[in-house]
């Protein structure tokens, strides 16, 4: 039987094991709603803003831009103090970072047409939902996904340094090099996925686990998603501009 205190919840049987999928499940899809409720909102009012006021959307877009990203860095802190020291209503900044992801999104995603959008979403759904199972029902421990992830995320990093340049000597290779960087952070955020379900799946058969540790599962498993299809979004978007 599956027991549940005020700080968290025993998992000993399969009804326990569903009732904490739930919990992080349910705050990701939340989250995920929150963003796209933001992203399209917002999308929608600095499209109006551009016929109505085109002078100054601009400068009211990139300012939105800068102060969203700097919000999302302060809560996304804010969030990691609030979970890991266990304290209640660490759901309100989870919540608030993913309307602050919404806002920073409407900014780019307001020039991209629907049907792409829905396409970029539906693969990162795809993906999403393959590398979890991978990663929730493989027995032995993922961790060296981890390092493989790193690997490819410090190499775009060293990668993107010289970009400017080549961008200047060769703008055909610097397109390449781009659309290389974006699928290698793509496939990196994809196996995080897989060790961060792995994780989840044996933290669960320890027997133990907090109301925070599921909303700190379901934030990583947010930010995956988002990234993933922040990356896939952009790769179908540049395709799309280029045919």
């Amino acid at each position: 039987m599956s027991s549940s205190t005020m700080n968290g919840v025993e998992v000993t049987d399969r009804r326990g094991t569903l009732k904490f999928l739930s919990v992080v499940f349910g705050y990701m899809f939340i989250a995920l709603a929150i963003t796209a409720a933001t992203t399209f909102g917002f999308a929608f009012w600095f499209a109006n803003l551009i016929v109505s006021n085109a002078d100054n959307a601009a400068g009211i877009i990139i300012t939105t831009m800068i102060v969203s990203g700097i919000a999302m860095l302060i809560t996304s802190v804010v969030m990691s103090l609030t979970m890991f020291k266990q304290m209640k209503g660490a759901w309100v900044p989870f919540l608030l970072y993913a309307a602050i992801m919404g806002v920073f999104m409407s900014t780019f995603v307001m020039w991209i047409d629907a049907y792409t959008i829905g396409m970029a979403f539906g693969v990162t759904a795809l993906v999403f939902l393959v590398m979890f199972c991978i990663g929730y029902f493989t027995k032995v421990s993922l961790s060296p996904l981890a390092f493989i992830a790193l690997g490819l995320l410090w190499t775009v990093i060293l990668v993107s340094i010289p970009f400017g340049i080549i961008y200047l000597v060769s703008p055909t290779a610097a397109l390449l090099m781009n659309y290389g960087i974006s699928l290698i952070c793509a496939i990196a955020m994809m196996l995080i996925v897989g060790w961060d379900a792995n994780r989840m799946s044996r933290d669960i058969q320890n027997g133990y686990v907090t109301k925070n540790l599921a909303l700190y599962y379901a934030s990583e498993f947010y930010s995956d998603f988002i990234m993933i299809f922040i990356h896939l979004l952009y790769l179908l978007a540049m395709a799309k501009s280029n045919n």
